[in-house]
C-alpha cells in the first residue's frame, strides 16, 4: 500500500511539474511576443519621429531662422526685406511662433538658438553687437546642427528661399511678408 502512494505521489508531482513547465512557457512566449511588438512599434514610431524633423528643418520659417537670419545676424548684412519686416519677425519669435521639433535635445537646442537669434538679432538692429557675440552665436548654432545631426542625419542642403537678381549680388525672396 505504501508502495502506491509513493507512485501515486509521483504521478501526481509529475503531472503537476508538467502544467507548472507549460504555463511557465506560455507566459516567457507571450512575453516575447510583446516585446518583439513593443520594438516594431517604437521602431516604427521613431522612424515617423525622424521623418517628422527632417521635414520640419525643410521648413521656411526654421531655413529663415537658421540661415537667413543667422546670416544676418553674424555678417552684418542687410536684411532682404525691409526692417519693419525684420522687426515683425523678431516679435513673432520671441512670442514662439515657429517650428518645433519631436526630439527633445533638438528642440532644447532649438530653442536656445532661436533665443540667442533674437537677442543678437536685435542688438544687431541697434548695431551694438560685438565679435564675442557672434562667437557665442556660433557655438549655439553649432551646437543646433550637431544634436539635428545625431537625431535625424545629415542635414542637406535646402534651396534658397532668396534667388539672385542679375549679376548685381542683390536677392529677391520667393516669400512675402503674409506668407
Amino acid at each position: 500500500m505504501n508502495g502506491i502512494i509513493v507512485v501515486m505521489i509521483g504521478w501526481v508531482a509529475g503531472v503537476a511539474s508538467t502544467i507548472l513547465t507549460l504555463c511557465l512557457k506560455a507566459h516567457l512566449e507571450s512575453c516575447k511576443e510583446e516585446r518583439r511588438a513593443r520594438r516594431e512599434t517604437g521602431r516604427g514610431t521613431q522612424d515617423r519621429r525622424v521623418e517628422t524633423d527632417r521635414s520640419t528643418y525643410r521648413e521656411r520659417l526654421p531655413v529663415l531662422i537658421h540661415r537667413h537670419l543667422a546670416t544676418y545676424v553674424r555678417s552684418g548684412g542687410r536684411w532682404w526685406s525691409n526692417e519693419e519686416d525684420l522687426r515683425n519677425l523678431i516679435r513673432s519669435l520671441e512670442c514662439g511662433a515657429y517650428e518645433h521639433f519631436l526630439d527633445a535635445a533638438v528642440e532644447t537646442r532649438w530653442v536656445h538658438l532661436v533665443e540667442t537669434t533674437v537677442e543678437l538679432a536685435k542688438k544687431r538692429l541697434a548695431s551694438c553687437i560685438t565679435d564675442a557675440d557672434v562667437q557665442t552665436y556660433n557655438a549655439v548654432r553649432h551646437a543646433w546642427e550637431d544634436a539635428a545631426k545625431r537625431s535625424f542625419g545629415p542635414l542637406r542642403e535646402i534651396p534658397g528661399l532668396c534667388k539672385a537678381r542679375g549679376g548685381s549680388g542683390e536677392t529677391d525672396c520667393c516669400f512675402s511678408s503674409a506668407a
